[in-house]
């Protein structure tokens, strides 16, 4: 379902950001359907150039693209980054009407991926750009740009804004036919009612998530790489100190993702906070994100969530 919150108004005391007391919602339904947004009555937002790296993704990124489609504060430029994709995303992307950039070379998974848009799109950018990355295979709130730009624009010490999410399921189709053999229907039935168990507890951890950021007023110390909006200037300025090695070198040509490390959006909110700036996860800004299915898929997910956040704690705590 879809629900209607209020724009942000943050309070800014001592150059601390709170986000407004809304109640958590259920996770938005999947776009069935494009129609137009509704124009916003913000003009003083920053421009919004969201970018969506892709991996074979060719399942869920109409719905991704649907529901950018839908939001109430429209983005300047839509890009789907295709990072090596033989499946139809490219199809999928170019039939809805955004712009399509496919990889060359890159061996550096999303943070490459990234890295190689982003190096032609950051000298371009001025003070009134924001830039957005969203996982191609998650669905944003129809508010979330316009609440998300809304504190960037106000509040110039905030680097990024987050979100919070919750778990939408990945659930096997029948066959596409008529009858299927029973050991397959058997084998599905099982695969779906496990599916589903893990999607429960997901989403059990992600409402704690949820709750404890909201406790926080909003304040967390990750910008997830689920979905994150980030001043341009602050990006030019990261890239410049990378370069300079007053922050880990990263791919050693001042990309902003550094490549070397497991969670790149672990790294980079380290690397946001070492600047001086602050971020935000404030619980109107609401997203829902495709479940690990299998149990092997969520304790890989977890192994490297927990290694990454290790390492990244030691290279921050040495020089280059």
């Amino acid at each position: 379902m879809s629900s209607t919150l209020a724009s942000p108004s943050p309070v800014t005391t001592d150059r601390v950001v709170t986000a407004d007391p809304v109640d958590l919602v259920d996770p938005v339904s999947p776009v069935v359907a494009p129609h137009p947004a509704t124009p916003s009555s913000a003009p003083q937002l920053g421009r919004v150039h969201v970018l969506v790296p892709a991996h074979n993704e060719e399942a869920g990124i109409r719905t991704t693209l649907l529901a950018l489609r839908d939001q109430t504060y429209q983005p300047h430029t839509v890009t789907v980054i295709a990072d090596n994709c033989p499946d139809a995303t490219v199809e999928i992307a170019r039939a809805m009407g955004v712009t399509v950039v496919e990889t060359v070379g890159n061996t550096d998974k999303k943070a490459g991926a990234l890295n190689q848009v982003l190096d032609t799109l950051l000298p371009t950018l001025g003070e009134e750009d924001l830039v957005f990355v969203q996982d191609a295979d998650s669905a944003l709130e129809a508010h979330f740009l316009e609440n998300a730009a809304g504190y960037l624009t106000r509040h110039t010490h905030l680097g990024a804004v987050g979100g919070t999410f919750r778990a939408q399921p990945a659930v096997q189709r029948e066959r596409d036919r008529r009858r299927e053999p029973a050991a397959d229907r058997l084998s599905r039935m099982a695969w779906n009612a496990n599916s589903r168990f893990l999607q429960h507890l997901q989403d059990n951890e992600y409402a704690r998530y949820a709750r404890d950021v909201r406790r926080l007023d909003g304040k967390c110390l990750v910008v997830t790489g689920t979905a994150a909006m980030f001043r341009a200037t602050m990006l030019q300025e990261l890239s410049r100190a990378r370069l300079d090695r007053r922050l880990p070198q990263g791919d050693g040509r001042g990309g902003i993702y550094d490549p070397r490390v497991l969670t790149e959006d672990n790294e980079l909110s380290f690397a946001i906070m070492h600047l001086g700036y602050e971020l935000l996860a404030p619980p109107n800004c609401l997203l829902t994100t495709e479940a690990m299915a299998t149990w092997r898929e969520l304790w890989q997910q977890r192994l490297r969530w927990k290694r990454g956040a290790v390492e990244n704690c030691v290279q921050s705590a040495l020089p280059g």
